[in-house]
């Protein structure tokens, strides 16, 4: 069985990489060219159907385990519910953006200040959380738990797997995978 913590780490180095794709974007809007709407909203689709659904989910689930069979302090209870809650804002803020860019897509007006504030508001409370999570809630987990912890939490959260950074890549993704690997190069 993979460790979930390493899974959960290689998805917030995954997402790090969309974030370095739609900075790049942020970037064209500030210097005034054309932004790609199209890998933008491929981009927030992939947020909505993997992260929201199955990496946050399982992260929930562990922090609950570690509530409820660990028995924290007081104050790292309450930042790891604060994670939790900072999940509904990712999804929520998740969903804000997707509105803008399909509202874009579809020819409403909305003024290019106000998508580059959105946007670089939203990669900001991504980053903010994975930093979060890396320093704070992985060691703490990885220090407490043991075997019989990890294995609780995999039986009653089954892995999804990723439709884009996993051997099974969802059709729905594969353009946006390529524009991943073109934008580094090269595969990592």
């Amino acid at each position: 069985m993979e460790n979930l913590l390493d899974r959960l780490h290689r998805d917030h180095a995954n997402l790090n990489r969309l974030l370095r794709l739609l900075e790049a974007e942020g970037e064209r809007i500030h210097a005034g060219g054309n932004e790609d709407l199209a890998l933008m909203a491929d981009i927030i689709e992939y947020m909505e159907s993997y992260p929201d659904v199955s990496h946050h989910p399982l992260e929930d689930a562990l922090i609950e385990h570690y509530l409820t069979h660990h028995a924290p302090d007081a104050e790292v209870a309450a930042r790891f519910r604060n994670t939790m809650a900072e999940h509904t804002a990712l999804r929520t803020a998740t969903h804000a953006l997707r509105e803008s860019i399909e509202s874009l897509l579809n020819d409403v007006l909305m003024p290019r200040d106000a998508l580059l504030r959105q946007l670089n508001d939203y990669i900001a409370l991504q980053r903010r959380h994975l930093q979060r999570e890396e320093r704070e809630l992985f060691p703490r987990l990885r220090t407490a738990f043991g075997e019989a912890d990890w294995q609780a939490v995999a039986a009653r959260h089954p892995a999804g797997a990723d439709p884009l950074f996993s051997e099974r890549l969802d059709n729905q993704f594969r353009g946006l995978l390529e524009r991943i690997l073109a934008s580094e190069d090269g595969p990592r």
